[in-house]
């Protein structure tokens, strides 16, 4: 059993309102404002088009067998539920963070680069701010190749959403 006990300061003394000894971590100074913008975006083309039908999910049907023994195909026939990605972006006077999370099994290096060098040339946010996650989803797309992929032209229009989602929730704050 621990037992913490401290206490902290605001930076203001309440008594005559004069600023006083602050708690507040090296760096930060207490009178920069915060900002936050969000932006939601679905990760699926406009009309439908060919290359789209290309999509492979994450093994969804693939390591299952299913249809009375039949192994089914990853390859999405459809869409139930459409795929997002959810942007976040943060500030505290000049410094900022962007949270982009895509509804993906899995993803490589290669597509968080291109989103990241995609974001950082349009804002004014540097790559090393710039946090990329997937939720892991075994019915979303296969950005990794692993179930068959997808098609180069999906992969770009994923980037492509994904960097303007990001421009949009930094436009939001």
């Amino acid at each position: 059993f621990i037992l913490v006990s401290g206490c902290s300061t605001s930076g203001v003394d309440a008594s005559d309102g004069s600023q006083g000894e602050s708690s507040q971590s090296p760096g930060i100074n207490p009178v920069e404002e915060f900002y936050a913008g969000a932006f939601v975006k679905e990760l699926i083309p406009e009309g439908n088009p060919e290359w789209y039908k290309e999509v492979c999910l994450g093994v969804f049907g693939i390591l299952g067998i299913r249809n009375f023994g039949k192994l089914m195909s990853a390859r999405a026939d459809g869409v139930n539920d459409p795929p997002y990605v959810r942007v976040m972006v943060i500030s505290l006077g000049s410094k900022k963070l962007a949270f982009v999370v895509l509804d993906s099994a899995v993803m490589g290096n290669r597509v968080v680069n291109d989103i990241l060098e995609g974001v950082s040339a349009k804002t004014d946010i540097p790559q090393w701010q710039i946090y990329v996650a997937v939720t892991h989803s075994h019915s979303s797309p296969d950005l990794l190749g692993y179930m068959g992929g997808v098609s180069s032209e999906y992969r770009k229009f994923l980037i492509d959403a994904s960097v303007n989602a990001v421009v949009n929730a930094h436009e939001n704050m």
